[in-house]
């Protein structure tokens, strides 16, 4: 049992690390002459939710934390406090020591729908190896004694590596028996029913269709459509369109942040979308979106169009 529990443990932390690598590989992150990894504000965003770039004497740190302190009636605190990973505390107030840049416009994390879409996954891969035994054929022999119990077993073992199975002589009871299905042969029945393979595929379209749901919840619109459904081609593009938001608004965070760390810290950081999530505008029916897919190069002149 423990074994068990362990083996899923291990598949649903696979799953997370996987699910989140979709998730930290939506931006890339160049920190100019930083001495920060670049994957570094993405995971942090990823688990936290916000994160603060700290500027203190002259030392740029960023770090996941917590506001701190008064707010104002909009809810925004004046002070950000955030602890690195090795345990150095920093705190800051807000758009003067510190800027904070949100995971997105309610400063939601990330990792508690990575942990829900791993555990489905996870769930649906058990019942995947649980259906795959089910439907290999599996005999249950009543017998009389330990000696029947191990020929039969030994003579099971020996058809399932194609070997053939001998009797010492024709007379011996247990292989006798074996072969005989009349009067004087073993009662039998099925453990298991082959017939059952075809819930495999439903199993396998359920596990697709999980993917896809997590993909087009983060921006990519993968088009896993069910064949035996009908949708039309403007259905589709309207997936595209929803698929699009969420991705559109975490860039737009990450861009804003940018000009503040630009503008308050003095501090040339840029923030570039994956091609992944270069929508195409044809298909969206957006002619704006290609002022956020952009390099931080552009970042002003993004932001002058939408006039933040």
């Amino acid at each position: 049992m423990q074994d068990t529990d362990n083996k899923n443990i291990m598949r649903h932390v696979e799953y997370a690390n996987k699910l989140l690598i979709y998730v930290i590989s939506a931006f890339s992150w160049d920190l100019g002459d930083l001495k920060i990894p670049e994957y570094i504000p993405e995971c942090l965003l990823a688990f936290n939710g916000h994160i603060g770039v700290f500027n203190k004497n002259g030392d740029i740190t960023i770090a996941a934390g917590q506001p701190a302190g008064r707010s104002n009636k909009y809810g925004v605190f004046e002070r950000y406090i955030a602890t690195t990973w090795d345990g150095e505390t920093f705190e800051g107030e807000t758009d003067k020591d510190v800027v904070i840049i949100p995971n997105n416009s309610i400063y939601a994390p990330d990792w508690w729908v990575i942990q829900r879409y791993a555990e489905m996954l996870s769930q649906t891969d058990i019942s995947l190896m649980a259906n795959i035994r089910y439907t290999r054929e599996t005999k249950f022999f009543r017998v009389d004694t330990e000696k029947e119990k191990q020929a039969i077993k030994k003579a099971m073992s020996d058809s399932d590596r194609g070997e053939p199975v001998v009797a010492v002589s024709t007379p011996d009871r247990v292989v006798d028996d074996l072969l005989n299905t009349g009067k004087y042969g073993y009662d039998t029945f099925d453990l298991t029913d082959p017939r059952d393979a075809d819930r495999l595929q439903y199993l396998s379209r359920f596990y697709d269709d999980l993917m896809s749901r997590f993909l087009r919840t983060y921006g990519i619109d993968v088009e896993n459509v069910n064949k035996g459904s009908q949708i039309l081609s403007d259905e589709l593009h309207g997936f595209s369109n929803a698929a699009a938001i969420p991705t559109e608004d975490k860039f737009k965070c990450r861009v804003r942040a940018c000009k503040k760390v630009r503008d308050i810290l003095g501090i040339d950081i840029d923030v570039t979308m994956s091609k992944l999530y270069n929508y195409d505008t044809k298909t969206r029916g957006d002619e704006n979106v290609n002022e956020y897919n952009t390099t931080g190069s552009d970042i002003d002149s993004a932001l002058s169009a939408e006039q933040i």
